[in-house]
């Protein structure tokens, strides 16, 4: 019996001696087949799995995320400065620049061949203005208007001058004579421009003279100027107030009242005949005879039959 005690004793020793051995076998040889790359591995709570540091990814894994490049932009030359010329407009006043550099203009001044007018400020008039005594209408960039042009409801003539003639209903501010300021023996009233060369002839009376005709004419040369007043027509002694004709050769003036003295309106020249058939010189508009008014051949026979002693006639300039 003791001898089987010290068996079991020996027994149990040697087996203690051999077990560490195995264990480093075991350690040294093939991994086993349930831990194919000795991971340690967790459950997520949704369910997935994620892979110690040295096994694969598996499970819900996302790639990650790069921001991508801003573009780089080219860089622009830098701009030009603005250099100022002509007429600019600054708050609502106009002004003329050269070269960057507002210019000192007072008064009248010419540019580009066209007038303008510069107040004390510099800038150019624009619209309706009194300067010394006359009326002139400058455009919406302060150019000077001549010829016809409406001002509010009224049509107003303005000479080649720039100046307003006298015609139709005075402006409110202008206080000189007007059309409506004259009177006649007769129902009518003839009035004559030289500047813009133009006829108008009026009916009615003092007050209330409505424009009836108006046309152009060739008045007198700078040499030999239409003389200029009021005057009755046909008063002059010794002289005729209408003819059919006369020669003022070598040409022949159709359909000639008188005006005053040596003054007449007729026709442009015709070649002497018997009847008006071909023209010698039909200019009107311009300042081109020796003193008298001529005008078309329908409108000298229309004054002829139409005008009458003592209508009063006003020559201006």
């Amino acid at each position: 019996m003791k001898q089987v005690k010290k068996f079991m004793l020996v027994f149990g020793l040697s087996l203690c001696m051999i077990m560490p051995v195995m264990a480093d076998v075991h350690a040294e040889g093939t991994t086993p087949s349930d831990d194919t790359q000795n991971t340690t591995e967790t459950t997520g709570d949704n369910g997935s799995t994620t892979q110690g540091e040295n096994g694969n990814q598996t499970g819900n894994t996302e790639e990650p995320k790069t921001t991508p490049e801003t573009p780089k932009e080219e860089s622009k030359p830098a701009a030009k400065p603005v250099v100022k010329n002509g007429f600019i407009n600054e708050g609502g006043k106009i002004y003329f620049y050269k070269n960057n550099k507002r210019r000192k203009y007072k008064g009248w001044k010419k540019i580009n061949k066209k007038i303008y007018y510069f107040n004390k400020k510099h800038a150019v008039v624009t619209g309706q203005k009194k300067i010394k005594k006359s009326h002139f209408l400058f455009d919406s960039k302060g150019k000077l208007m001549t010829g016809w042009h409406n001002v509010g409801n009224k049509r107003y003539l303005f000479k080649t001058t720039g100046k307003l003639g006298v015609i139709g209903k005075r402006l409110k501010e202008d206080k000189s004579k007007n059309v409506q300021g004259y009177k006649s023996a007769t129902k009518w009233l003839i009035l004559v421009d030289r500047s813009a060369h133009k006829v108008y002839v009026y009916h009615g009376k003092k007050g209330s003279w409505k424009l009836k005709k108006s046309f152009l004419c060739g008045n007198g040369k700078a040499s030999t100027p239409t003389v200029t007043g009021t005057f009755k027509m046909g008063t002059t002694k010794g002289r005729y107030f209408k003819a059919r004709y006369f020669d003022s050769a070598p040409a022949r003036c159709w359909w000639p009242t008188r005006i005053t003295g040596g003054y007449l309106f007729h026709s442009v020249l015709y070649y002497p005949s018997s009847t008006p058939a071909r023209v010698m010189d039909g200019r009107v508009g311009v300042g081109v005879s020796h003193g008298c008014v001529r005008l078309k051949l329908n409108n000298a026979k229309w004054i002829h039959d139409h005008i009458t002693k003592k209508t009063t006639c006003v020559i201006y300039n």
